[in-house]
Parts: C-alpha cells; sequence; structure tokens
C-alpha cells in the first residue's frame, strides 16, 4: 500500500515576504525524503496505514454469516449483522414474535449493502458481543458454557428483556454455580444464584461469605450489580444470623472439659471464652470437617 504524502510546501500558506526561492540543498533533500518513503514499508502504527473496520458491511460467523439460508436480518449496535430464522426467534421470544408481526423496514441502498431486498431488517441496542453468545444459546448447534459472571450478568438481563425463558440458560451456568466458583467468587455467584431464583445455590454460596464484611461499600455495589435486588443483601444478613445461632447453639453443648490440658483442673470463664472464640472460627468456613476445630 502506497503511503500518502502531503508536502507542507502544498498547504498554500506563502509566506509575507514574499516569493522566497527554495535552496537547492533543501530541495534535493525534500526529493530524497519522498524517495525514501515511496521505497520503504509503512509503519504499522501510522495513521495512515491502518484500514478502518467497515462495520456495515460486516456479518456475524458461521452459520449467522451472509451465506446463512436466514430471512431475516438483525444489526447490532456496534455494525455487525446476522442473517437468521425468524422461526427460531419466534419460538424463543414473545418480543420477537410480535415484532416479526409487524411491518419491518428493510435495508436499503444508500447504505451500500448487498442484503437481498426482501429481508426484514432490525436494529437493536445490544453490542455483538451480547447478541452473538445469546444467537448461539438459541439455535440448536453445539453450545458452550458461559464463562464469566459479567456475560451471565448480561445474558440474564437480555432474556428478560426479550421475554426469553432464562431457565434454557441455567444449564449453561452450572460451572459458574459450582462449589469452585464459590470459592474464588462467592458474592458474584451468591448474585447469580439470587437473580435465578435458585434458593438451594443462594443458601450453598452464601457458605463462603460467611467472613466477608457486608458493610463495605464495595461488597453492597458488587452485589447489587450481580443480584438487581437489594433484597439479597437482606437475605445474606439473614442466613448469616441464623448461621452464628446455630454456632453458638453448637458451641454452647461442646464438652469443654474434654479441651482440657494436663495443666488445668478447670478452664477460667476467659480460657472457655477464648476456646469457644476458637471453635467459632474454625467453623467459620463454608464447609468445616472435624479435624478443623
Amino acid at each position: 500500500m502506497a503511503s500518502s504524502i502531503v508536502d507542507a510546501s502544498s498547504s498554500g500558506a506563502v509566506p509575507a515576504t514574499g516569493n522566497l526561492e527554495r535552496p537547492a540543498a533543501l530541495s534535493s533533500l525534500v526529493v530524497s525524503n519522498i524517495t525514501q518513503a515511496q521505497s520503504d514499508p509503512p509503519s504499522a502504527t501510522s495513521e495512515t496505514t491502518i484500514p478502518l473496520k467497515t462495520n456495515d458491511s460486516e456479518y456475524g460467523p458461521a452459520p449467522f454469516d451472509e451465506d446463512s439460508d436466514g430471512d431475516c436480518i438483525i444489526k447490532a449496535s456496534d455494525g455487525v449483522k446476522y442473517k437468521l430464522y425468524r422461526a427460531i426467534l419466534r419460538l424463543a421470544s414473545s418480543v420477537w414474535k410480535d415484532m416479526f408481526d409487524m411491518p419491518q423496514p428493510y435495508p436499503i441502498g444508500a447504505e451500500g449493502s448487498a442484503e437481498a431486498p426482501d429481508l426484514p431488517f432490525i436494529e437493536l441496542s445490544e453490542p455483538s458481543t451480547t447478541l452473538l453468545p445469546l444467537f448461539r444459546l438459541l439455535y440448536p448447534i453445539p453450545k458452550d458454557q458461559i464463562p464469566t459472571f459479567d456475560l451471565a450478568h448480561v445474558l440474564v438481563l437480555t432474556y428478560d428483556k426479550y421475554d426469553i425463558d432464562v431457565g434454557t440458560l441455567v444449564p449453561y451456568l452450572a460451572d459458574l454455580l459450582s462449589e469452585p466458583s464459590f470459592q474464588k467468587h462467592p458474592l458474584e455467584a451468591y448474585g447469580l444464584a439470587w437473580r435465578l431464583k435458585k434458593g438451594a445455590v443462594v443458601e450453598a454460596a452464601s457458605r463462603y461469605l460467611h467472613r466477608v464484611d457486608l458493610e463495605k461499600k464495595e461488597t453492597k455495589d458488587k452485589l447489587l450489580h450481580h443480584s438487581g435486588d437489594f433484597g439479597s443483601l437482606l437475605a445474606l444478613h439473614e442466613l448469616r444470623y441464623r448461621r452464628e445461632l446455630a454456632l453458638d447453639d453448637f458451641i454452647s453443648g461442646l464438652p469443654l472439659e474434654s479441651f482440657r490440658c494436663t495443666y488445668h483442673v478447670n478452664l477460667s470463664a476467659t480460657e472457655a471464652k477464648n476456646l469457644r472464640a476458637s471453635v467459632r472460627k474454625a467453623l467459620g468456613i463454608a464447609r468445616p470437617r472435624c479435624w478443623d476445630l
């Protein structure tokens, strides 16, 4: 690709002191620089050599590409287009069903697009990073687990927006709602389970939040972001309170005399208090074992 070289002397700016002749040495230097620029490969960091991406003509990957037999075109907010079957979208979403029952606009030639003029053309407010995984989940093709909580959060909101059964999404959230995920991201897992109304998963994830400071603003903000409901915070406080009561009942029934060493005939009040605190701390983990005491 030839670089576009603009000579500063061709801008039309004329010195106020009249016509000045360019020195011969300077002229030869300019000619040399132009010749060198034309022969050298353009730099990868040069703005003039980086082609701009034309989203208006970009299609998503198969089976949503331009060669698809789909009978409608959906355009994402970032310009990526998908050729899809209306029947699949209508079955999945009552919103899209009603949308396709109404007269649809068609692509106009002013865009320079090559779409068939008889295909409905719909622009959505979601970007391709949301629509592509959504369409893959709706189509009868092999599917992967949702890899991140952020994507899961966006997909759940999109399912709600278009009235898609969120229950069909749950099988692909199994990795995020598993025990290893609770250990690494307990707050996000708890929030996602709450949003999906998975009570058993909510309680399981809450075990890993027993030592999290719920009074911190960033903790509250993150929880509300993923759960979408202030009730999730109240429920977490309630679950923690119930667990504290259970710990108190358990510790109060411990035979503390069994923990005495040979140098102590009786435990003092302070020693008993410290022992109970140690037991409480040991039991504060998600799934305590007997040797944790």
